[in-house]
């Protein structure tokens, strides 16, 4: 199913997110991990987008998807320039450990919002 897709996905994020945390400085494993990252981020994302097509009309999916393509390219400049900056002041391994830190939120909170239909509790 689409949410336990996600939560594998997610799961598969944060733990290369944890990896590069340690392994930040080691090319091979470093390597291995964004690898991993990115399968685990198609792993979520690919769910998703059949969801979205498949529960948007048809007559309003280029709406849909023109809206979500700005969002996307909106919502990447503010955390690209706050990580170049979070990476300067803590360093590289506490920038990689937030992160994973923030998957794991998102997915757990993802995870309740599949299992109750709400965010109500």
């Amino acid at each position: 199913s689409h949410a336990r897709l996600g939560l594998y996905g997610s799961i598969g994020m944060a733990s290369s997110l944890l990896g590069l945390s340690i392994f930040a400085e080691r090319l091979v494993p470093a390597l291995v991990l964004i690898a991993l990252l990115g399968a685990c981020a198609a792993i979520i994302g690919i769910p998703m987008q059949t969801a979205i097509q498949e529960e948007t009309p048809e007559a309003m999916r280029g709406k849909v998807f023109g809206l979500q393509n700005n969002a996307i390219n909106i919502a990447l400049s503010l955390p690209l320039a706050l990580t170049g900056v979070a990476e300067t002041f803590l360093g590289v391994h506490v920038v990689f450990l937030g992160l994973a830190v923030l998957v794991v939120a998102g997915s757990i909170f993802t995870w309740y919002i599949s299992r109750t239909g709400s965010i109500e509790p």
